[in-house]
This record gives C-alpha cells, sequence and structure tokens, in this order.
C-alpha cells in the first residue's frame, strides 16, 4: 500500500512553513508520532533536503523556462529518474554510479547519454 513506510514514522521532521498549522500537528499528537518543526533560519537542520533542492535547481531548473505544472513535474520527474537516481555519480559509495553499467575496461569506447535535450548528460565506457 502507499505510505505505509510513511505511516510507521516515530518522528516527522518538518521546516515551519504556514502549511503545517495546528491541524497538521493535531495529526502527531499522542506517544507513538511526534511532529518535530526545524529551527527557525536553521537550513543544516534539514541539509538533505536543502542539498537536494540545489542540486535540482542549479542542474535542472535553472535552464528552463516552464509554462505550466505538468512541464515543470515532467522535467524534475525525468532529472530524478534518469540522472540523479541512475547516471550521476554518487561519491559516498565510490563514485559508482547506482544503474548499470556496461564495462571498466578502459580500452571501451565512451559513450555520452543525454537527457532533457542535452542539459543532462552523464559518460559511460561500453564494451
Amino acid at each position: 500500500m502507499n505510505g505505509e513506510p510513511l505511516a510507521t514514522r516515530k518522528y516527522w521532521v518538518h521546516d515551519n512553513d504556514g502549511k503545517y498549522g495546528p491541524k497538521f500537528r493535531a495529526l502527531f499528537k499522542g506517544p507513538e508520532r511526534k511532529s518535530v518543526p526545524t529551527s527557525i533560519c536553521a537550513p543544516d537542520m534539514n541539509s538533505f533536503a536543502e542539498r537536494w533542492v540545489l542540486s535540482v535547481k542549479r542542474e535542472c531548473l535553472d535552464h528552463f523556462v516552464f509554462i505550466s505544472q505538468a512541464q515543470l513535474r515532467s522535467v524534475v520527474e525525468t532529472y530524478v529518474t534518469k540522472h540523479f537516481n541512475v547516471h550521476r555519480p554518487h561519491q559516498g559509495i565510490g563514485n559508482i554510479p547506482i544503474g548499470p553499467w556496461d564495462a571498466d575496461d578502459s580500452e571501451a569506447a565512451i559513450v555520452c547519454d543525454e537527457h532533457l535535450n542535452g542539459v543532462l548528460k552523464s559518460f559511460r565506457r561500453v564494451a
């Protein structure tokens, strides 16, 4: 079922946006769940989310002008599925992309994979 992993979380960390008002916090009253707002003007408290927002803006969104929300969603979905989670090297795990790669042979040809009309590029070796 969708949302089940989130339903079992003990703490819900969120920023101080007005949309997280009394009605939102009332959902988390009780011993099994707790609403935990971050401090005001403290982006370090949510550093992973802040870094992701910075990456998607700099690497992707700054290169487009959007006419509709559907266009924005399509571009962000392509960024996440094709680049961020698959082709982008992740330095925390040995600088190796998560997605499939063809060869580690230093003699193999290098191929450029492009997405979003060349805005996102990644390189890999093929056998």
